[in-house]
């Protein structure tokens, strides 16, 4: 197609672009020039000028709230011995291209999986719960895993995103539209209400960065919703939730808005501004 821009811009983007700013048209243009489809490069703009916008707010956290930029086995390993009352993550998944995301052989990921768990487990308390997410085509994986190590896997759980399916699965056959994730120790706190939490389907819709509520900063961040739910269902006001991949920081507000205490770290310093900012704009919600 017809190029605009100096040659870097095709044609069919230059009314979607017209709108934007000088900064992210040239940062389409430069990745566009570097191969990349002129529609990924705009949505990877405009997140890392949303990751900005909220990383800008960044303050200290509110009471009761500790977040920190630490490698997380080493956090893990500070922590208080039965002081956990509930663990509530996200991991890597070990199947995309970011850095953080990334493992050379599979089997270094499983062993890096033991560590972290291994070095969780006696901060738990007795009668914690564990909520660890993972990826469909590994979840028997991670239960064994978890059986290994002593979390006492009760239920696999479904986080079904309608609005969202991923194309990892390959283009010639269904689109994964579903994540996992483990319940584990103690028992769950459902209402006296039967509702929607009590099924091991979870449908919440994902995070994306049009959204005007519960925008998305991380490209693996989960729902608020969901987590806030987790957070009631599996621990009690005053509890303290830990969080040793914080990302965007979803655990910490879910967990700050629910009235529980919480601790979680990342190794990235963006990610941690990310998520002080996205608690300094909930201290409003609470």
């Amino acid at each position: 197609a017809p190029l605009v821009d100096a040659g870097q811009l095709p044609v069919s983007a230059a009314a979607k672009l017209a709108g934007e700013d000088e900064e992210t048209r040239a940062e389409v243009a430069s990745a566009v020039s570097d191969g990349v489809k002129w529609k990924k490069a705009l949505a990877t703009a405009k997140r890392k000028a949303a990751r900005a916008e909220v990383a800008s707010a960044a303050a200290p956290p509110p009471t009761g709230v500790s977040v920190e930029q630490r490698d997380a086995v080493e956090w893990i390993r500070a922590l208080e011995d039965k002081s956990v009352n509930l663990l509530l993550t996200d991991p890597p998944y070990n199947v995309t291209d970011n850095d953080w995301d990334s493992w050379e052989e599979a089997e270094d990921y499983w062993r890096w999986m033991g560590t972290w768990l291994e070095a969780m487990r006696p901060k738990l308390a007795e009668d914690a719960v564990s909520f660890v997410f993972c990826d469909a085509r590994v979840s028997h994986r991670l239960r064994a895993l978890l059986e290994e190590h002593g979390y006492a896997p009760r239920c696999q759980a479904i986080w079904h995103r309608p609005n969202l399916g991923k194309r990892r699965s390959g283009v010639n056959t269904f689109l994964s539209s579903y994540e996992p994730f483990w319940h584990c120790g103690g028992s769950l706190r459902f209402p006296e209400e039967w509702g929607e939490e009590r099924f091991d389907v979870q449908r919440v819709t994902a995070p994306q960065s049009n959204h005007l509520e519960d925008k998305a900063v991380h490209p693996t961040q989960k729902p608020m919703a969901l987590f806030r739910r987790l957070v009631r269902l599996g621990s009690d006001e005053g509890a303290l939730v830990v969080d040793p991949f914080l990302g965007s920081g979803t655990s910490a507000v879910a967990a700050y808005l629910e009235g529980r205490s919480f601790a979680g770290c990342d190794q990235s310093a963006e990610y941690v501004d990310i998520a002080l900012g996205r608690l300094a704009s909930a201290k409003g919600e609470r």
